[in-house]
């Protein structure tokens, strides 16, 4: 692939092969994040282009940016929660369940050895909101960051997250047991 300053470049001067090829850069990358965030391959795809718009809108900016594949990735990352929280109902939250909950050693071990459409597939048996939250954590938002995003308390997302990560401790348990 030619040098990706070069490829923005030419995207932004309206060159056509130019703007497929970033297109087809970026589809894997962004699509992985949009089905990551998104319960269904619909919408998914949905979200992965609107994605793309707002990236080549903004093509601009990321000559001005250190790490391309970071941005696009954010952009993604913030249009996949935008499309959440236009269809999602108000998230509410018991604080019963608010206590650290950490993956054991035996647990991380059974998660590095499944491929990324294994962990996507147990990923999309959370409820929404946990799935959510639990993709904004790992992808680096506080628990402040996801409450003000979701509009949702900062002790609600550490509560979402908290069930969100024992019911995946228990789906790869299960998943461990059945021997997958």
């Amino acid at each position: 692939m030619q040098d990706l300053g070069h490829l923005i470049d030419q995207c932004i001067a309206g060159e056509q092969k130019s703007q497929r090829a970033l297109y087809d850069y970026l589809k894997g990358r962004l699509m992985g994040i949009c089905v990551r965030y998104h319960l269904n391959k619909e919408e998914a795809n949905d979200v992965f282009h609107d994605a793309i718009i707002r990236i080549f809108k903004n093509l601009e900016k990321a000559r001005e940016v250190r790490d391309f594949n970071a941005w696009a990735s954010r952009v993604a990352i913030n249009v996949a929660i935008d499309a959440y929280k236009k269809r999602r109902s108000n998230i509410t939250v018991s604080i019963e369940e608010s206590e650290v909950w950490q993956f054991s050693s035996e647990e991380l071990d059974a998660v590095s050895k499944m491929s990324a459409s294994e962990i996507i597939v147990l990923l999309q048996k959370l409820p929404e909101s946990q799935m959510i939250t639990f993709n904004m954590f790992i992808d680096g938002y506080s628990h402040k960051e996801i409450g003000e995003r979701l509009a949702i308390a900062e002790s609600s997302s550490r509560t979402l997250l908290t069930r969100a990560k024992k019911k995946m401790i228990r789906l790869i348990s299960r998943r461990e047991e059945s021997g997958k």
